[in-house]
Formats: structure tokens, C-alpha cells, sequence
């Protein structure tokens, strides 16, 4: 079949039928918005937790041995994972607000916007979360593979002050 085959069909309804159309993709929006927070959340907290593994319980983690860079190597995955999940789901508000923004009458449309204002705030949010959770997994590598070294101990004594080292 070719394109010019392909035939755009109007039909007509009534003002009940429309109004009750745009409620209807207005449900999908919200839906979908409070979707893409409740993900970013969660992606958000499964992140911080596997990046701060290696910190809070170090003496568990030296029995993994070299292998603690999975942590962060993981959370790297994770966060490329969570931002393809997350742009997909913003492309889903996208679509739903669009098909709601045809559907509304002429008067009540928002304004374009050109240049830079065209951007929307769903892409740089979810560009933001992976470029911070993926530098937060490299940085956190990088420390894991050198850590900083010991600091000297501190001996007290009597008298009240301190005496550092030996």
C-alpha cells in the first residue's frame, strides 16, 4: 500500500463526547507524570543504596575482595537503565499531552515556545539523573580503587590533650 492510499477520516462528536476525551488523556497525563516521579524515586534510592554499600559496612565488604568495584559497576548499568525507563516514560506523557493539547479548543492551547524555552524540563530531568548517577558511580570507582589513606591515630593522654601518632 502506498501513501497516498492512506486516507484521514474526520468524524464529528458532539461537545459531551469531546470534553469527556480530553478528561480522559488529562487521567492518562497524571497517571503517567505520577508514574515517572514514583520511578525516579525508586531508581533514585536503589542507586544511593548500592553506591553507599561499600562505605557504611566496609569490614563486610573486604571479604568480597576485589570484587567491590561490581558496586559501582553496577550502578552504572543501573543508572543507564533508569534513564532509558524514565525517557520512555516521559515520551508517554508526551504523547498524552499532545493528543490532549489537539484536542482542546483553539483559545485554551498553549503558546510555542522557540529556541532554547522549546526544550522540555521531562528530557533534561531524566538527562540529569543519568549524567549525576553515573558520575556518582565513577567517582565512587575511583575511591573504591584508591582509597584515601588511613588517617594516623590519635593517643590521649592524661593530661588532656592529645598526642597524634607515634
Amino acid at each position: 500500500m502506498e501513501h497516498s492510499d492512506v486516507k484521514t477520516v474526520y468524524v464529528q462528536v458532539d461537545r459531551e463526547t469531546h470534553v469527556e476525551m480530553i478528561k480522559l488523556y488529562w487521567d492518562e497525563m497524571k497517571y503517567r507524570h505520577d508514574n515517572y516521579w514514583k520511578l525516579f524515586t525508586r531508581f533514585s534510592y536503589a542507586l544511593i543504596f548500592l553506591l553507599a554499600i561499600p562505605h557504611v559496612y566496609p569490614e563486610k565488604i573486604r571479604s568480597v575482595g576485589r570484587y567491590v568495584v561490581l558496586f559501582p559497576i553496577v550502578g552504572i548499568v543501573l543508572s543507564m537503565v533508569a534513564g532509558f525507563v524514565l525517557a520512555a516514560e516521559y515520551r508517554r506523557i508526551s504523547a498524552a499531552g499532545e493528543k490532549m493539547n489537539e484536542l482542546k479548543p483553539e483559545r485554551y492551547k498553549p503558546k510555542e515556545f522557540g529556541g532554547a524555552l522549546r526544550l522540555k524540563i521531562g528530557w533534561v530531568v531524566t538527562a540529569t539523573f543519568v549524567i549525576f548517577f553515573a558520575f556518582l558511580s565513577i567517582l565512587n570507582l575511583t575511591l573504591l580503587l584508591n582509597p584515601p589513606p588511613a588517617p594516623a591515630p590519635v593517643t590521649y593522654v592524661p593530661w588532656g590533650g592529645s598526642v597524634h601518632g607515634p
